[in-house]
């Protein structure tokens, strides 16, 4: 999928940055993924994130951003193309970001009770 913000990501990319709360803007489709700020919506993305993320690895850790970040980085089978080099850098940054976000426990308990 070619997105304007980050490029031609891969699935695990964009499993991903679903997980984190990014998400389609309404006007746009599916051509680029922005961060939402409306809880409804960042929490139906990071179930589509999970989905993917589950169903590319057939592993599960849930709604953890940094379980599935460090499994990702550090599995022989995944790592390549979770790191792939020409879309790695917006896709780590906006990653990294949200793993800093301090409503992220707040995000991720929620979607548990959803």
């Amino acid at each position: 999928m070619t997105l304007r913000s980050f490029g031609q990501i891969m699935p695990l990319q964009g499993g991903m940055l679903f997980l984190a709360g990014y998400g389609s803007p309404e006007e746009d489709g599916v051509r680029d993924l922005v961060r939402q700020i409306d809880d409804e919506k960042i929490i139906e993305n990071m179930k589509e994130g999970r989905r993917i993320l589950q169903k590319v690895t057939t592993h599960d850790f849930g709604y953890s951003l940094h379980d599935w970040h460090n499994f990702l980085i550090n599995d022989k089978k995944h790592s390549g193309h979770y790191m792939r080099a020409s879309t790695w850098a917006g896709v780590e940054r906006a990653v990294k970001a949200e793993l800093r976000n301090p409503d992220r426990a707040r995000l991720e308990a929620l979607a548990d009770q959803m």
